[in-house]
């Protein structure tokens, strides 16, 4: 279930809450609830951003049902500072009267409260959503025409060069991914999200990469 926004009407429909940034997120999970069986154990608010997080959990917070909740998971990319993301979104859930997460995904345990998560995406080491979803194309034949595809371009192509980061370069490489799955579905449409691409089975859920957030997910109260 995708809440796309918190205000006054807002109420919890199942057990458990999750919190991210944004739609591509909010699609990607709504694809792996579905995968373990659990489409309707776990509602997902979109915060519209990393910096409104905590603003959202506070709205949360004070709706009638948020104490009877089992979980609350809060969910953010770690970009270039995996400590910094899992500080910011443990801040906000003691903003909120939790009990400070001792690491990622790892519960706060509060009395009076539901239990309290962090997840990153990836949940070790640097990265965004992007760099998960492609790393679970790691050793098949789309990642060897991704590389070629791009290797032909930045060689052959008259491009600005650019020195691409990390972040970019998983971007880059999951957008060759869905430009070709838009244009294999016949889809005339300008661009296919990425969380829309993992639904529709661009990238591989049976991963090990997924295991982590499939495993938790399986597990809800």
């Amino acid at each position: 279930m995708i809440r796309q926004k918190t205000d006054a009407t807002a109420v919890f429909y199942a057990r458990n809450c999750m919190v991210v940034e944004g739609d591509d997120d909010s699609n990607g999970f709504e694809a792996m609830l579905a995968y373990v069986g659990r489409a309707s154990d776990l509602e997902i608010f979109v915060a519209n951003g990393k910096t409104r997080i905590r603003a959202t959990l506070q709205v949360l917070s004070g709706y009638s049902g948020f104490e009877a909740l089992g979980q609350v998971i809060v969910v953010r990319d770690p970009d270039d500072d995996p400590t910094a993301a899992f500080a910011s979104c443990a801040d906000s859930l003691v903003t909120i009267g939790f009990t400070r997460p001792r690491g990622v995904d790892v519960p706060a345990l509060t009395s009076g409260r539901p239990d309290g998560l962090v997840w990153l995406t990836p949940m070790t080491g640097r990265g965004s959503l992007e760099t998960l979803c492609f790393s679970s194309l790691t050793g098949t034949a789309v990642e060897t025409c991704v590389e070629s595809y791009l290797k032909c371009m930045d060689g052959t192509y008259e491009l600005p060069k650019v020195a691409f980061n990390d972040a970019d370069q998983s971007k880059r490489r999951t957008e060759a991914v869905l430009a070709a799955g838009r244009l294999a579905a016949g889809k005339d449409e300008p661009g296919l999200p990425l969380g829309l691409g993992l639904r529709r089975g661009l990238f591989d859920l049976t991963s090990p990469v997924f295991s982590p957030y499939l495993d938790r997910l399986r597990s809800l109260p």
